[in-house]
């Protein structure tokens, strides 16, 4: 279950941000730090390209750092920018974003729906006269370049601003205990591994905006769970809304965390029942259902600082019990709406002073599952056989 997403970007300005609703809707919490600083090239630096501004009479913006280093360096250099001028950008949002600059209606924006550069080919092509500026970044291939010669479109590329790693904190890498990880460009997924070398990705879901970053999710032999954008989702929030819309199908909500003191000692107190499945120990109690007891099954998850002094590695362990129950509770849930009166308690005790794979732990909890969901069967049947009333 997704509870802590760590956004590759600064924090948003606005309160009106969306992702500040999705953390409502969804009760998860987004943490914004980026992987990489972007910093904009001096006046001094750019005119060793030898470009002209005013040479050009379009642009095309591939992000809003390419926005803000543009009039950035125009500013810089003073010049003023044609009324005339027309910008083509890859998403609506970067040409909304535009109006920071100049007043939109004045100007001639065009923009793409698939947030990528071919989605504005067919806009672009239509004004096969213009002479297109490409403001990138230091880091950059070449598909934009080839793409525009494919079309035999006049056009230019031209390096505006760098990228320079943002390195985690001590503190930081200590207290490492995400979810889900949502990058923005290649140099982010780049600055994961160089922060953390042996990275294991286990549960955590990692997303990636647009083909680039997506691919060097891929080169750095990391698993993809979400890609944006997309014809359905053309925005990064878009497309994390959806995904946690689906993770609700196997949520672990807080009414099934096991936290009434009273009903954890008469789990640790009572006749409760223990199996173990190497490194978890499960301990059960089948108890009589209160009115105040809604859930069926309620759980607590231990591990001990006796095995992992880090708070780190205890989270690590916890995250991934959690989510190997929530993959395989349905067993137990079935089972227990065929004993309405009924409620379950269980704990999952951690027992090894090593990590495991998330697979394996996986694999354990589902043997234990479904051994607990057999012995339920049988109660069920003891249940059903004492009602029974003898016949004479």
């Amino acid at each position: 279950m997704v509870k802590k997403i760590l956004v590759s970007q600064p924090k948003p300005a606005s309160e009106k941000s969306p992702y500040f609703d999705i953390e409502k809707e969804f009760g998860v919490e987004c943490v914004f730090r980026p992987f990489f600083k972007v910093e904009g090239l001096t006046a001094k630096e750019f005119r060793q390209q030898k470009i002209n501004l005013l040479d050009y009479t379009a642009v095309v913006f591939t992000s809003r750092h390419a926005v803000d280093n543009y009039f950035k360096l125009a500013k810089e250099m003073r010049i003023t920018i044609p009324e005339d001028m027309k910008y083509f950008c890859v998403i609506e949002t970067i040409a909304l974003y535009i109006q920071k600059y100049v007043q939109y209606r004045k100007r001639k924006v065009f923009f793409g729906d698939t947030g990528k550069i071919d989605g504005l080919m067919a806009q672009m092509a239509r004004h096969k006269t213009e002479k297109y500026l490409v403001p990138l970044s230091c880091v950059h291939n070449d598909d934009i370049k080839d793409l525009l010669d494919e079309k035999k479109l006049k056009h230019t590329e031209c390096v505006m601003y760098r990228t320079v790693s943002n390195d985690f904190t001590e503190e930081e890498i200590k207290n490492f205990d995400y979810d889900m990880m949502v990058f923005f460009s290649p140099t982010g997924v780049k600055a994961l591994k160089k922060n953390f070398p042996k990275f294991e990705q286990g549960n955590i879901a990692l997303a990636a905006f647009g083909p680039a970053t997506a691919k060097t999710v891929a080169d750095e032999n990391l698993r993809l769970d979400l890609e944006a954008p997309t014809k359905e989702f053309p925005s990064m929030t878009g497309a994390l809304k959806d995904y946690l819309s689906d993770q609700r199908v196997y949520t672990f909500g807080k009414n099934e965390h096991l936290c009434k003191h009273l009903l954890i000692d008469q789990l640790f107190k009572g006749h409760a029942k223990a199996m173990t499945a190497w490194p978890i120990r499960m301990v059960y109690l089948l108890v009589d259902k209160n009115e105040e007891q809604e859930q069926s099954v309620q759980v607590l998850i231990s591990v001990s600082k006796r095995f992992f002094k880090r708070a780190v590695k205890r989270n690590r362990v916890k995250r991934q019990i959690r989510e190997a129950f929530r993959y395989n509770k349905i067993a137990l849930e079935s089972q227990m709406r065929e004993l309405p009166g009924k409620q379950l308690l269980v704990a999952f005790i951690w027992q090894d002073s090593k990590l495991h794979e998330s697979a394996e732990i996986n694999a354990k909890m589902q043997q234990q599952v479904k051994r607990l969901a057999e012995k339920l069967q049988n109660e069920m049947e003891v249940t059903e056989s004492s009602c029974v009333e003898p016949s004479l």
